[in-house]
């Protein structure tokens, strides 16, 4: 029995993580303690327009004193598509949790 609709996208690189709408429910950004990652998500396919920028650009302090690993939590909704920029992370990565809006429901009542 499938008990859970979230997706999990693990990126180390800018991508289009799906088209249609959804949810953001979280980011975890995993740095290489070097490079301060930068990371932004917009409710489009690309991130070409600061105006459909649903989570601000973020800088991360890959320092051990930093936020190394944080966790951001929040359902954001997007409604064209789920895009997270990144920039400077190094070896890092960033792993996406999110849900797209048919899966929010997979059974219909009738």
């Amino acid at each position: 029995m499938k008990t859970s609709y979230t997706k999990t996208a693990r990126i180390t690189e800018s991508a289009s993580i799906c088209t249609g709408s959804g949810f953001l429910f979280s980011i975890l950004v995993g740095t290489d303690n070097t490079n301060d990652p930068v990371v932004a998500a917009y409710d489009d396919t690309d991130a070409t327009t600061a105006a459909n920028r649903i989570i601000p650009s973020v800088t991360y302090d890959a320092s051990v004193l930093g936020l190394n690993g944080v966790v951001m939590q929040f359902p954001k909704k997007f409604t064209t598509g789920l895009y997270i920029a990144i920039a400077n992370i190094g070896s890092g990565e960033v792993v996406i949790d999110y849900r797209q809006e048919n899966d929010l429901f997979p059974y219909k009542f009738i």
